[in-house]
């Protein structure tokens, strides 16, 4: 049986620069700590978390949307399998309102069950501090539009 999760964060940034930080490599990996590969192309690859989490992009509107297949080079999660990863980019008053969702996560995933009870998976809540960090921290990477 799979599992669906979602999540809603608000950051003091345009939306432009949030998929920014999601879709540039240099960007992720500053807010990761990790080696990031992230192809621009819908239907392209893409690496993060040192090749920990590989995925293909399904939909990118810049600014808008992203979303991925998502997959874990965890022992239990079955070969072939999976999940979907959204990121819509709402913005506000206050910059933009990120939503998160990750879709069809496997149930067998051992490591992330007693994460599943309505926490994140795929984008961990530190993921998003760590970006709030950085965007408080390092004014290049949290540019105007």
């Amino acid at each position: 049986m799979a599992k669906d999760i979602f999540q809603s964060i608000q950051f003091k940034a345009k939306p432009k620069v949030l998929y920014d930080l999601i879709m540039n490599p240099n960007k992720h990996s500053a807010f990761t700590d990790a080696a990031a590969q992230i192809s621009q192309q819908i239907g392209g690859k893409y690496s993060a978390y040192d090749g920990y989490i590989e995925g293909e992009n399904l939909e990118l509107i810049p600014g808008k949307k992203i979303v991925q297949t998502w997959r874990a080079m965890e022992e239990d999660w079955p070969e072939g399998v999976n999940s979907i990863i959204e990121f819509v980019f709402v913005e506000n008053e206050i910059g933009t309102e990120l939503q998160f969702s990750q879709k069809d996560i496997p149930h067998a995933v051992k490591r992330f069950q007693q994460r599943l009870g309505g926490t994140l998976l795929g984008a961990d809540e530190s993921l998003f501090k760590r970006i709030n960090v950085l965007l408080r921290n390092h004014r290049e990477f949290a540019g105007a539009d």
